[in-house]
């Protein structure tokens, strides 16, 4: 396995009339997040970072954020054939478990039968990287990174490990943000963008619709899926079903972090990977067949479902801390794509 790290510098009857439009307001309106609100007592539920791509998550009572979203998300990724490797191909990733040293400056990946892999975590001084250790171009999904060797001791225990130095979000999304500035911000190993966002309300009306869809098929009932099979860095309580679909800048209060929205987040089939069953995690088709039938989009790559929203940061929140717990204000709605095709309303 080859582990990638990245280097740290380089949100009466009026009465019963009134009420009745209240009600409608309030579960209706999706065109004023907003105004929707202030009666939704929305709060950061979890903040997750995935050190190393298609690993295991972590969560965190709160985390900094620098130029590249959540510190230490994503900056380390294995590599083959000078291209990423990802759970898609390869689930047993998924039961990889990044943990952090107490002084941070170490990163330890574990494996149920494995030795633990202990890699620096300290920033990389450019002046003193090896040439010869930098790949130029290792190939992701529709971009390409430049990255850093770990070195001999990861090499041994899992072929090759990498820093990253930088790039920019996928261009689609920095021109749904700002057109003229499409370089405005850099992203780390993310697929796309810098931080995902997903309620927890989307996540509880997909479970109602894959137990719906299993009771018509006959098919036996299953636990909930969680946030680990739509892997987000925020997870926000108190919204509504996909209310966040319609987001274009929302702001976290307490740290008073602006949120701006890129675009929508269109699913492939990592999140069919159950870690808990690696040995046939294939095994099941959910959350896609449900999803289907109600968050299906066309786009350049083809079908997709969509779940969850990418958001970006810029650079004047660097160094600012966001926190569980904190309440999230919509500031502006009506978030569309020039990517995606919506086959639903």
């Amino acid at each position: 396995m080859e582990f990638i790290k990245e280097q740290k510098f380089l949100t009466t009857a009026t009465l019963v009339a009134f009420i009745g439009v209240f009600i409608k307001y309030y579960l209706g309106n999706q065109n004023n997040q907003n105004s929707l609100s202030k009666f939704n007592d929305i709060t950061i539920k979890s903040i997750i970072i995935y050190p190393v791509k298609s690993c295991k998550g972590i969560e965190l009572k709160s985390c900094k954020l620098t130029k590249y979203g959540f510190e230490n998300d994503r900056r380390w990724m294995i590599i083959k054939d000078n291209r990423y490797v990802s759970m898609k191909p390869y689930p047993i990733m998924s039961t990889i478990i990044p943990t952090f040293s107490d002084d941070g400056k170490k990163l330890i990946l574990s494996k149920e039968g494995m030795e633990d892999l202990v890699l620096s975590a300290e920033p990389l001084d450019i002046n003193k990287m090896d040439p010869s250790r930098i790949y130029q171009q290792v190939n992701l999904i529709d971009n390409v990174a430049q990255v850093y060797d770990e070195g001999d001791e990861a090499s041994n225990c899992s072929n090759v490990s990498s820093s990253n130095l930088e790039r920019n979000i996928r261009q689609h999304m920095a021109e749904n943000v700002d057109p003229n500035h499409l370089d405005k911000f850099k992203n780390s190993l993310a697929n796309s963008c810098q931080i995902m966002l997903l309620g927890q309300g989307s996540i509880d009306l997909i479970n109602e619709r894959i137990d719906k869809t299993r009771e018509e098929k006959c098919e036996q009932k299953q636990p909930p899926l969680t946030w680990r099979r739509y892997r987000p860095n925020l997870l926000l309580s108190g919204t509504s079903p996909f209310q966040e679909d319609d987001w274009k800048l929302f702001k976290s209060n307490k740290s008073d972090v602006t949120f701006n929205v890129c675009d929508y987040n269109g699913r492939c089939p990592i999140v069919l990977v159950n870690e808990k069953s690696v040995m046939d995690p294939y095994s099941d088709d959910e959350p896609l067949r449900t999803l289907r039938s109600f968050r299906a989009a066309t786009c350049k790559a083809g079908d997709k479902t969509l779940v969850g929203i990418y958001c970006a940061i810029e650079d004047r929140y660097i160094d600012k801390i966001v926190s569980v717990g904190e309440t999230i204000t919509v500031l502006k709605g009506g978030l569309t794509s020039k990517y995606f095709n919506k086959l639903f309303k």
